[in-house]
């Protein structure tokens, strides 16, 4: 016993390795698969974490836009210049040409449409840049009023009237977001503010005064929180890190009072928060309150052309233990699976070293008879004929056979090794993954989850889908092939009614006329004859130019033993060059951003076609639209 610890035979040593080696690359192989998703993971997160923050810095920038526009208009606008010609020339104003008057009622239902509009004012040079006239909204919330000249102000010294009156005619100068003040001190209740102003000028381009709104974006920072994930974290500040919006609100304009918060203090890795020349940045971190690590993005946005200082840094995080959730979940349902994989490579391992190792035990065993008997055995040195002989004669021309055909199934292999990794992990494996998480999440969660974040379950669920739909189609067209036509007398306006019924919330959405005349009754397959008609009028309603009504027109013309019938419409149309390759599978000629699509809608067209006997062609000139037509044989071509 104690010689077989110290040498143990072939076969365990064989077996031994076999074990070791299976576990140490499954091991391995499991580790970087593991540590492969966790980054994936990690790169779909700061994917997410930067999409949200872009769409932050859109609804801003759209918002901030606005209100350039307005003030723009009412900088143009004839009661404006009513007021300057009245102060340059006094004495000349009259009933009918109260410029004030008009202002003021302008203003005044300006404030009654924008509730978020705080105050709208006309501000002279003069008088130390006393205010002409003044639409506010005291209190909150509070009815719009035009103040009284006896509460009017001056406001020549402030830094939005200085920045505005220094800026050209036409431009816009947004001040900073800060809290609102009236005589100088902060309103109460406090409301977040931004200023927007445009200088104007009289008729021999002096400067006049300015028009300014203020706008209070309390709301609006609260929307644009609510945008994102449930899981994320918003973070709102000025140039300098200063929190204009935090999760915990009375951070949020505490520099305003002499107490600053900002987010170099909470998160010191974000100090550079652009100073370096990024405009936005992934990076993980950790809180100055915490150890659990995170994983945030910032994006820097500078809202006024006029100083690099007027800048909003958006901030979204979310903890790593968040990001990682999915991949713990995958860990635990994966290691039982891996563990009695490998099991299974385990035992057919021992199996495979047992028999490598029996040629060898007897040998050994022949030499061990040979060491005891002194008789000579046949080895295969002595006797190529013996059975050890025969062992090597076989295991020679096994390995010739063996490489002959390793050669063969290693091309083989290949080939079909690409094809499964195409079907099973680039199509498959994340669909089904991605639909199963997403039902689980579904299932589970959907009741606690607010509706931005069932909103999010259903873009997850429709990406799925456009997958799916890709698969579906390659399916549908490889099926056609294969499929009998059932021929049964369709009546082409009921079919239509209801390819038109189940498009209706498309039709309504792009506001679109669908019309047609006296259909007639088919012998045709009715499911690819609702396929075809479905596709072609999908991509009349897809194809369309903007601002432009679609108008789509299904026509039926009776020929020589056939019908042509054509489905037309007002789209974009296609170059003539195009005309034939657009039936080929995968041909598309826009991108995916501009015009969704999987490139098969057309090709399982002209299939069905072809299986009907008929025939199918376009007649299309670049922004004129397309008209689509094909034949279906009358009777039939079974």
């Amino acid at each position: 016993m104690a010689n077989l610890l110290v040498h143990p035979p072939l076969r365990t040593k064989v077996s031994l390795l076999v074990i070791v080696l299976t576990v140490l690359v499954a091991s391995i192989i499991t580790t970087w698969i593991f540590q492969q998703f966790d980054k994936e993971l990690v790169a779909r997160k700061s994917d997410q974490l930067s999409t949200d923050n872009l769409i932050v810095e859109t609804q801003i920038k759209v918002h901030l836009e606005e209100i350039g526009q307005n003030v723009l208009a009412f900088a143009g606008m004839p009661p404006v210049r009513e007021i300057i010609r009245e102060s340059r020339n006094p004495g000349t104003e009259t009933a009918e040409s109260d410029g004030k008057a008009q202002l003021e009622a302008i203003f005044l239902q300006l404030l009654k449409s924008k509730t978020n509009y705080l105050q709208a004012r006309l501000i002279g040079v003069e008088d130390s840049g006393k205010e002409l006239v003044r639409v506010d909204r005291p209190g909150t919330p509070g009815k719009a009023r035009v103040v009284p000249d006896a509460e009017l102000q001056s406001k020549g010294g402030t830094e939005y009237f200085k920045n505005a009156a220094i800026i050209k005619k036409g431009e816009v100068s947004f001040s900073n977001f800060e809290l609102n003040r009236e005589n100088g001190a902060i309103s109460k209740p406090v409301i977040p503010v931004v200023r927007a102003s445009t200088p104007i000028f009289d008729d021999n381009d002096e400067f006049f005064g300015i028009i300014i709104i203020n706008v209070n974006v309390d709301e609006l920072f609260h929307s644009l929180s609510r945008l994102g994930r449930e899981s994320h974290q918003l973070y709102i500040t000025n140039a300098r890190g200063d929190y204009l919006f935090h999760p915990d609100s009375h951070k949020a304009f505490g520099f305003e009072f002499g107490t600053p918060f900002t987010i170099q203090d909470e998160f010191p890795k974000w100090i550079t928060l652009g100073n370096n020349g990024n405009r936005d940045q992934a990076i993980r971190f950790t809180r100055s309150s915490s150890k659990e690590p995170y994983l945030g993005y910032w994006r820097r946005y500078n809202f006024d052309t006029h100083s690099s200082d007027k800048a909003l840094i958006f901030a979204t995080s979310d903890t790593l233990t968040s990001v990682l959730e999915e991949s713990r979940t995958v860990k635990r349902e994966a290691i039982p699976i891996i563990i009695m994989i490998l099991l299974v490579a385990i035992a057919i391992g021992l199996v495979f070293a047992s028999w490598i190792a029996r040629p060898i035990s007897e040998i050994h065993h022949a030499m061990k008879l040979y060491r005891e008997t002194n008789e000579v055995p046949k080895l295969p040195v002595t006797n190529s004929w013996d059975e050890a002989g025969q062992l090597a004669f076989t295991f020679s021309s096994l390995v010739k056979e063996i490489n002959a055909r390793n050669l063969e199934l290693s091309e083989t292999n290949r080939e079909l090794e690409r094809f499964a990794y195409m079907t099973s992990h680039d199509l498959q494996e994340p669909l089904r993954t991605i639909t199963s998480y997403v039902s689980v999440l579904d299932k589970n969660y959907r009741d606690s989850l607010d509706p931005k974040a069932q909103k999010c379950l259903e873009f997850i669920t429709s990406s799925a889908t456009r997958m799916q739909a890709l698969i579906q189609d390659l399916l549908a067209l490889t099926k056609l092939g294969n499929s009998k036509i059932e021929f049964v007398e369709t009546p082409l306006e009921t079919l239509v009614d209801e390819i038109l019924e189940d498009l209706s919330a498309m039709i309504g959405q792009r506001n679109a006329r669908v019309t047609y005349t006296s259909l007639p009754v088919l012998e045709c397959d009715p499911a690819q004859m609702r396929q075809l008609f479905q596709n072609l009028i999908v991509n009349a309603l897809k194809y369309q130019k903007p601002d432009v009504t679609p108008e789509i027109t299904l026509l039926a013309t009776p020929g020589d033993k056939e019908w042509r019938l054509s489905i037309a419409d007002n789209g974009i149309g296609i170059d003539k060059q195009y005309s034939d390759q657009i039936f080929d599978v995968f041909r598309r000629l826009h991108r995916k951003e501009e015009y969704s699509g999987t490139g098969v809608g057309l090709a399982i067209c002209k299939r069905i076609v072809n299986l009907h006997g008929g025939r199918i062609w376009v007649e299309s000139e670049p922004g004129k639209g397309s008209t689509f037509h094909f034949t279906i044989p009358t009777p039939p071509v079974r």
